[in-house]
């Protein structure tokens, strides 16, 4: 379960006190705040000038079980697109940029291709640069930097150009190519790829040509996607060499359940049209690692209901119960905050956005939505109340109906006739028949 930021353009006739907290709320999801990892690259010569520093620090092999694991995903995932022009691993380390730790790597050429004279890597969080240093002749013209790339990039499959762009876009077999429009850079383009796990449009990504103090630069710019390689961890993380989730351990408990309940700044935002639907993750990953480590602490009642409450709480910490085998322990808390959220003026209300944007649930929703259906404690009598006051009933409805359809959750008559005996809001009379028929045909667990 995800909550992603929104923009909410209105409100329908809701009452005038709701009105003032569903503005509220949703300012809280049209200004996430800033990102929690870098979001702009850094230049052609910033990065070869860090590269460059760096080459006496790097490693001939990784120091460590995180730097080994990002490394092999890093080059399953620039397989997606280049072909292996690398010769030996001659260095590996890593950097603190900005906000991230960035992975730095450097092969030597392959002794086939000897216009390439070293193969370099710049790993981010959320992309890649592969950069080849090349003979200064291969950029001379349009044709001689065409023949370089086709030499280093897999070509794209034949359904691409049949339901991605035209195929005058693929003439050269990977994108387009044009004159460059700065300084340094000779050339730049983009490459197209139909994504593994589509059948149709296309994937696209940038590559630059480089010059710059008197060397040059093929480089490649992939912006990561999660399905395309398996990362050590999520990348929306910076925090990746030793990663957050080791990171934490030492932390504090104090510490943790500030991370988790610190509002989100409303005066800093970024573009939505730069970051689009993803841009809440950055803080949704971030807190799932601080919940996870404060569930394998272990919350007394009001460090649950500081975390239950916060801005990713509902969403993320009964899943995490879950895994952990842990919600047993936690059934009054639960039930405590089902009946407090109840008494919310967002009860019953939802923005339905008109964006791709999710729906904004009200906090009892959002609780419901989370609770265990397959195995785990049963929360059914919460909900039958919750049905009989009309209060998110469809929800609460919906949960009942998935614990008596799940064949492993055991079941009783009982259940049945209290249905029977519930009054349930116009609407969902044929959903709450259909529970009981089921009910009534499965052989009783008693």
């Amino acid at each position: 379960m995800r909550i992603a930021s929104m923009n909410v353009l209105s409100v329908l006739s809701i009452v005038i006190g709701f009105s003032g907290y569903v503005l509220a709320q949703t300012a809280e999801f049209r200004c996430a705040g800033p990102p929690l990892v870098e979001t702009k690259r850094p230049s052609a010569a910033e990065v070869i000038g860090e590269l460059d520093a760096s080459k006496l620090r790097m490693r001939t092999s990784p120091e460590s079980p995180e730097i080994a694991a990002t490394l092999s995903s890093a080059e399953t995932f620039q397989s997606n697109w280049l072909q292996d022009r690398r010769g030996g691993l001659q260095g590996v380390g890593t950097i603190r940029h900005g906000l991230e730790d960035v992975l730095l790597a450097r092969w030597a050429g392959d002794a086939d291709q000897r216009q390439i004279r070293n193969v370099e890597m710049w790993d981010g969080a959320l992309y890649e640069l592969v950069i080849f240093e090349v003979d200064r002749l291969v950029i001379e013209s349009a044709d001689s930097v065409r023949k370089l790339l086709l030499s280093v990039l897999k070509p794209p499959p034949e359904k691409l150009r049949m339901s991605g762009p035209t195929a005058q876009a693929l003439e050269d077999g990977f994108g387009y190519l044009r004159s460059g429009d700065s300084e340094n850079e000779r050339w730049h383009g983009a490459i197209l790829r139909m994504p593994h796990h589509q059948v149709s449009g296309f994937d696209e990504q940038g590559f630059t040509v480089n010059q710059i103090e008197g060397r040059t630069f093929l480089i490649f710019d992939f912006g990561k996607r999660a399905g395309y390689a398996s990362w050590p961890q999520s990348i929306y993380l910076g925090d990746r060499f030793p990663p957050l989730a080791k990171i934490v351990q030492a932390w504090p408990k104090e510490r943790l359940l500030r991370e988790v309940v610190r509002p989100e700044p409303q005066e800093e935002c970024w573009d939505f049209n730069i970051m689009g639907q993803y841009h809440n993750e950055f803080r949704l990953e971030r807190d799932q690692v601080f919940v996870e480590e404060m569930v394998r602490r272990g919350l007394d009642p009001e460090d649950f209901r500081a975390v239950i409450d916060s801005l990713n709480g509902r969403a993320l910490l009964i899943p995490q119960l879950e895994i952990a085998g842990q919600t047993g322990r936690y059934i009054g808390s639960i039930l405590e905050t089902i009946h407090r959220y109840e008494t919310l003026p967002d009860v019953n209300h939802r923005i339905e956005p008109k964006t791709k944007a999710e729906i904004v649930w009200s906090h009892l929703a959002d609780l419901i939505r989370g609770l265990p259906i397959r195995g785990g404690p049963d929360f059914t009598e919460a909900m039958l109340q919750l049905v009989s006051a009309d209060h998110e009933a469809a929800l609460a409805l919906n949960y009942i109906s998935e614990r008596v359809f799940y064949p492993e959750n055991p079941v009783n008559r009982e259940l049945s006739d209290k249905l029977a005996a519930t009054k349930v809001p116009v609407g969902l009379e044929k959903k709450r028949d259909l529970i009981i028929q089921h009910i009534r045909v499965r052989p009783s667990s008693r």
